[in-house]
């Protein structure tokens, strides 16, 4: 028989302690109603901090990006699993008529969402980390 539990520096799912205690401290100060990425984030920015390591943002050209394809969402937002499809950005229904972005590996955002994303944060898409390239 096999026992799950809490054995030495680990939570049951086997993440040890302390990186458990700074993940929940890191989802109770972004509040109720923000996003796990608001979390995310501030887990990013204490280690970031804590470290004394300087992560070097890399965006994307500015050709890639103006290259994007734009296209209108043809079906009702709901993808084959009968889901609601939504922007990863903002969470905001991408409804059909709704003219999105798609990158180079096919997943959809919405423009201006996508854009800050490649310009501000990285030059790879946020779900399968394609890369797009760097400079001009």
């Amino acid at each position: 028989m096999v026992r799950y539990g809490r054995r030495g520096n680990s939570n049951n799912i086997g993440v040890p302690r302390q990186e458990w205690e700074d993940m929940t401290v890191a989802i109770r100060e972004a509040g109720l109603g923000n996003s796990i990425r608001d979390a995310l984030d501030l887990m990013r920015q204490r280690a970031m901090r804590e470290s004394g390591e300087v992560i070097r943002v890399v965006p994307a050209a500015a050709t890639s990006i103006q290259a994007l394809e734009k296209v209108t969402m043809m079906s009702d937002g709901i993808d084959d699993t009968e889901e609601i499809i939504k922007c990863i950005f903002c969470l905001e229904e991408m409804a059909k008529g709704c003219e999105v972005t798609r990158m180079p590996c096919s997943h959809i955002f919405h423009g201006p969402c996508i854009q800050k994303w490649l310009k501000e944060r990285s030059h790879m898409c946020p779900i399968c980390r394609f890369k797009l390239p760097t400079h001009d």
